[in-house]
């Protein structure tokens, strides 16, 4: 799976070949797989899967991505309630069947705010959102205007050094990359998120990894839900990817006594080491 991590990218333009019926089938059983699993915070989920028949072009619009994506073969989401605690569960469960799709070599995007959320309103109940879906396809070789363009506005290739986003006994101790955790931190530093802010900051205390949302101000204020849960439902998939590679034991809980003015405590873990 670190492999997966590194290798794995935001595409958006996709060939027009319709998926062989092995991966068609491993896609279908990885879903199935993923609605029996539960997020470190204990919910389930839905996942669909909606099919581009034919590798028709025009599917995209009908699933309002606005143009940014072009011949997805299919869609996958799930229905979440609003709640940051789900939204984080939905982020880490969906961000690990988007890696068992990159060890396939089938290509994602993640989309939480580029597609019309209403053209999916049969797969909601009340007090549901779908946070964001992910198309699906083989990466075409050809990269359009259009891709570069949002590449190169989000920075997308880029990310904050070790000394912004990891820290140790107090918010003053920046964590270097010679950090006896850098193997597993930098699978973190490397994660996708919303529009590439990497929020996500760890403060490692006691053998504690304290994990936190250093929020974007303004940030996603059209939506009505907190996209940047997203991003760290995603980092703490990366992270527990991580943590098993390494074959480090560990435990997740929740410190209600941890709460810092100037960012939002997600979750701890604890290592065995």
């Amino acid at each position: 799976m670190i492999n997966a991590i590194y290798q794995r990218k935001s595409v958006r333009s996709f060939a027009e070949d319709v998926f062989t019926n092995q991966d068609y089938q491993f896609i279908k059983k990885e879903i199935k797989n993923l609605n029996e699993l539960t997020g470190p915070f204990q919910h389930k989920f839905d996942f669909f899967y909606i099919e581009n028949k034919e590798g028709n072009p025009n599917e995209s619009r009908k699933i309002g991505t606005y143009g940014f994506v072009r011949n997805a073969h299919a869609f996958i989401g799930g229905a979440s309630l609003k709640d940051f605690k789900s939204i984080v569960d939905y982020g880490y469960l969906l961000e690990y069947l988007i890696l068992k799709l990159t060890k396939r070599e089938i290509a994602t995007v993640w989309l939480g705010g580029t597609f019309q959320r209403e053209l999916l309103s049969d797969k909601i109940k009340m007090n549901q959102i779908i946070p964001a879906i992910t198309a699906i396809g083989y990466e075409s070789s050809k990269k359009y205007l259009k891709e570069r363009l949002i590449r190169t506005a989000i920075h997308a290739d880029s990310r904050k050094p070790f000394n912004q986003l990891f820290f140790e006994e107090d918010w003053t101790h920046p964590v270097h990359e010679n950090h006896h955790l850098s193997k597993v931190l930098d699978l973190v530093r490397v994660a996708p998120s919303a529009s590439n802010k990497q929020p996500w900051r760890i403060l490692i205390k006691d053998k504690i990894l304290h994990l936190y949302l250093d929020r974007t101000p303004n940030y996603g204020g059209k939506l009505d839900f907190d996209i940047q849960a997203l991003d760290m439902g995603i980092a703490l998939c990366h992270l527990e990817v991580g943590l098993k590679e390494e074959h480090i034991e560990y435990e997740m809980y929740e410190d209600s006594k941890l709460e810092p003015n100037n960012k939002v405590y997600v979750l701890s873990i604890k290592l065995h080491i």
